[in-house]
């Protein structure tokens, strides 16, 4: 998500890493949206 969201493919929140005992936990990222270069790509490489 994080990598799609870089690109500019979506819109999303990604929150940080929380520390636990055990290390890092990562909380759920939530897609806003698809951009208008996000659909473009999907078109260009659609689902085989």
């Amino acid at each position: 998500m994080r990598v799609l969201s870089l690109a500019g493919h979506v819109k999303a929140t990604i929150p940080k890493p929380v520390r636990t005992l055990d290390g890092y936990d990562q909380p759920p990222a939530t897609v806003m949206a698809i951009t208008s270069l996000g659909h473009s790509m999907i078109k260009r490489f659609p689902r085989r």
